[in-house]
């Protein structure tokens, strides 16, 4: 899942893609988003639900990013595709990220909210296919502008969703005994 399968999704998708790919890899195209998350979560929760949901919410993206920024990509060390010239990948962003590739944050921080979302039970099942499709949206835009390679992307996938998982569960939990003291 390196360089050939790059190369394919690259040529597989149209050139009108490339720029809603700018768009859809910039960190800050999703913060209304999240406010409108934040928001929903306000008007349709109790108070102490919602604030419990945006907190966990912070701290699985939060934890994901450590893992996949902080310990994993300088234990790889694999480079992006950007950085290997020779290879001759298209870069669609003004500058090739200096950070290592493998695995990708993007694709970590957003599954581990994603699943985190749908495994908490609070979002309906139609939210949680547009969170799917989310996330999906943003990991082929980072191949197709050219800063990870396919295996970067699914193991930030794999990562993000045992960790979105793993706070979901711990959401439960916690969820439960406050609900029985109250």
């Amino acid at each position: 899942m390196g360089a050939e399968w790059l190369h394919q999704i690259q040529s597989f998708t149209p050139a009108s893609f490339d720029a809603l790919a700018m768009v859809l890899r910039n960190k800050t195209t999703w913060i209304p988003l999240y406010i409108v998350i934040g928001i929903y979560l306000f008007m349709r929760q109790e108070k102490r639900v919602a604030i419990a949901l945006l907190a966990y919410s912070a701290l699985a993206a939060g934890l994901g990013d450590i893992v996949s920024s902080h310990i994993l990509k300088p234990l790889f060390a694999h480079p992006r595709p950007c950085q290997e010239p020779l290879l001759g990948f298209q870069l669609l962003v003004d500058h090739c990220p200096k950070s290592y590739s493998f695995p990708s944050s993007h694709a970590t921080n957003h599954m581990a909210l994603a699943i985190f979302w749908i495994g908490s039970r609070y979002f309906s099942k139609i939210q949680a296919i547009f969170f799917l499709i989310w996330v999906f949206l943003i990991v082929w835009s980072q191949m197709v502008v050219g800063v990870h390679y396919p295996k970067d992307i699914v193991a930030g996938l794999l990562l993000g969703s045992f960790i979105g998982y793993m706070f979901s569960r711990a959401f439960h939990f916690f969820d439960e005994r406050f609900s029985r003291r109250t």
